[in-house]
């Protein structure tokens, strides 16, 4: 992912809707008649009839990157919190299967939220049917080359700000503020709320079924019918031991904008 070393993150809303569908994600993953194109492909790829001629890896990095589900440092930063919750969650509930792939909820929970991106990144309804997975692994829907391209010209432009005391004489004092200027006028943010660039090769067929986020009975389509996040500073109340106790929010790690070259360049 594109990205540079900087505070500012973004993309909150990624994480948000997520964390929403967490249950709703591991509920098909745990349900052994669940018919899903991400299990299926999954389970498939791991099967004995699969690895004929060898030993069947310990580690889904193969799936991963066969299906090019890898998450990129920015993803992992967005989803990683849920992802421990949901592996926590399936431990409490006694929904942990041992005979499974140690890596089987990680990786499969990762490529649901991997199409929920794809499917923001396009501005298409958020769906958990497996109909965007189905679209990645045909190329009808494929990174967007000349838009990375723009964001790796400014990420060496603001990588190259490091150089502004080349010579050794600017005082330390003055070195952040002259590498703030070097970056403000060699490139600009852009889609601060993207973490991936891609776009559709041609007309595609529309999902006949649906899975929907839902939330308070109600579903969660697109990121402005998200509900208004709770504050990271705020507690949130939890049932232990049977009295209500208060259980601070942790804060999440947030991932980089995606940037491109300015037009003008002074």
């Amino acid at each position: 992912m594109v990205g540079l070393e900087n505070e500012e993150t973004v993309c909150s809303h990624i994480s948000q809707i997520c964390s929403l569908a967490g249950k709703q994600v591991l509920h098909i993953i745990r349900d052994p008649a669940a018919n899903h194109p991400i299990i299926t492909h999954y389970d498939r790829f791991y099967s004995l009839d699969n690895w004929k001629s060898g030993k069947i890896p310990d580690n889904d990095l193969d799936w991963m990157k066969a299906t090019k589900t890898f998450p990129t440092a920015a993803i992992q930063a967005a989803i990683h919190d849920t992802l421990s919750e949901l592996i926590l969650l399936e431990k409490d509930s006694g929904l942990h299967d041992p005979a499974a792939r140690r890596e089987r909820t990680w990786t499969l929970a990762t490529a649901f939220f991997f199409c929920l991106i794809l499917e923001d990144a396009l501005d298409t309804v958020w769906d958990l049917s497996g109909h965007t997975f189905k679209l990645w692994l045909t190329n009808h829907i494929i990174d967007d080359s000349q838009r990375w391209a723009a964001a790796e010209k400014c990420r060496i432009a603001c990588l190259a700000a490091g150089d502004v005391d080349a010579d050794g004489t600017m005082s330390v004092y003055k070195i952040p503020a002259a590498k703030d200027k070097f970056k403000n006028a060699h490139s600009e943010w852009i889609e601060p709320d993207k973490l991936i660039f891609v776009r559709r090769v041609n007309h595609q067929s529309q999902v006949q079924s649906p899975i929907l986020i839902m939330h308070n009975g109600r579903p969660i389509r697109f990121a402005r019918e998200l509900p208004p996040p709770q504050h990271e500073s705020e507690e949130k109340e939890v049932v232990k031991g049977g009295a209500v106790q208060p259980q601070s929010t942790q804060t999440r790690p947030r991932p980089k904008r995606l940037v491109k070259e300015k037009k003008s360049v002074s």
